[in-house]
């Protein structure tokens, strides 16, 4: 099982819904834990092997959430990076799936820099669309 941290992005495109739904159907299951920071996920006790870290604001695409629990599953990996669709022709990686006992810093990276790491390109996070909310607010 995974645990899934949403912390706040106080974005407009924000839709913690579609966030979890975006998870709904990963191998192994998940839960999941709204937290403020990265501190808090730093005092939870967490109980699943895996913990991820995503903000309101994103979702993983069907790919990812299939490649997921073959990397989870590998004895050695401490950490996963995924990268984030940033438009049409930018991306950004990010260190985003980590083993129970590491800690993170301020901004939600982990402490240590020489952990087992591994970088899943079989799929994007992104952001939600924003055309929904803009139609709703006319």
């Amino acid at each position: 099982m995974l645990t899934i941290f949403i912390i706040p992005s106080y974005a407009k495109n924000a839709n913690v819904r579609k966030t979890i739904a975006s998870f709904a159907g990963i191998d192994g299951g998940f839960r999941v834990v709204p937290v403020l920071d990265c501190s808090e996920i730093n005092r939870y006790n967490k109980k699943d092997d895996w913990f991820g870290v995503f903000w309101d604001n994103e979702y993983i695409e069907h790919s990812l959430k299939g490649a997921l629990p073959v990397f989870l599953s590998h004895p050695n990996l401490e950490v996963l990076i995924l990268y984030k669709k940033e438009g049409e022709a930018e991306a950004t990686w990010r260190k985003r799936v980590f083993r129970k006992n590491i800690f993170l810093v301020d901004d939600c990276r982990p402490l240590c820099l020489w952990e087992n790491k591994e970088t899943i390109l079989d799929g994007w996070v992104k952001e939600h669309d924003t055309s929904e909310i803009r139609l709703l607010s006319v």
